[in-house]
């Protein structure tokens, strides 16, 4: 993050926030997963596939991250509001599917 105390690692339908240090004693990492439920054995289940993250860039907000879904959303979280789980689990503030401007059709060719 932009602070530097915090790394961040999104695979399938999870990103796992932990302290760059390693975590205080007691403190586990931070599990941030969109809505719905995931299936065994790592299949995604009702979960959206994550493909990327970036955390914000100001350091007011350094624990605010985005992560990118297979499906052009984008779910945002804030690190800092999780529960007493282990790991401690995240939800999404938002959920934001980006619909593309649909394309105007051209020309017909004969």
């Amino acid at each position: 993050n932009a602070s530097g105390e915090l790394l961040a690692a999104c695979a399938g339908t999870a990103v796992l926030v932990a302290n760059a240090l390693g975590e205080p004693k007691g403190k586990p990492p931070v599990l941030c997963r969109g809505p719905g439920v995931p299936e065994a054995e790592g299949g995604a289940g009702t979960c959206p596939r994550l493909s990327r993250l970036a955390w914000c860039p100001s350091k007011d907000h350094a624990m605010l991250l985005a992560a990118a879904t297979s499906h052009g959303g984008v779910l945002l979280f804030d690190a800092s509001v999780a529960d007493g789980a282990f790991p401690r689990r995240c939800m999404p503030l938002l959920l934001q599917e980006i619909v593309p401007p649909s394309a105007s059709p051209g020309p017909q060719l004969d």
